[in-house]
Parts: C-alpha cells; sequence; structure tokens
C-alpha cells in the first residue's frame, strides 16, 4: 500500500524489487497500459521481469 500521492508507476519501482527477491520463481507480471517505457526497460534489464 502506497500513499495516494504516489503513482503506480513510483510504486513498481519500490514493490518489483520486493516481489523478485521473494518469488524468484514469477518471470511475468500481468499490468495494465499505465505501466509503460522506461518501468517496461528497468525491469526486465534490472529484475529480468516481463511486464
Amino acid at each position: 500500500m502506497t500513499a495516494g500521492n504516489v503513482t503506480d508507476r513510483r510504486a513498481a519501482h519500490m514493490m518489483l524489487p520486493r516481489l523478485h527477491e521473494r518469488f524468484t520463481a514469477i518471470t511475468l507480471v500481468w499490468v495494465d497500459s499505465g505501466y509503460r517505457g522506461r518501468l517496461v526497460a528497468w525491469a526486465k534489464e534490472k529484475l529480468q521481469l516481463t511486464l
């Protein structure tokens, strides 16, 4: 849970590393179109997650 003034993409930067650390078998995360651009590339490069 995040504060109301935190965007979904910003929250993803905080939450995806925790997800990856705890559940290493997850490699694909279904998201809506609000998650795009640099976040997708960052998740792939840094966490080996496909959004």
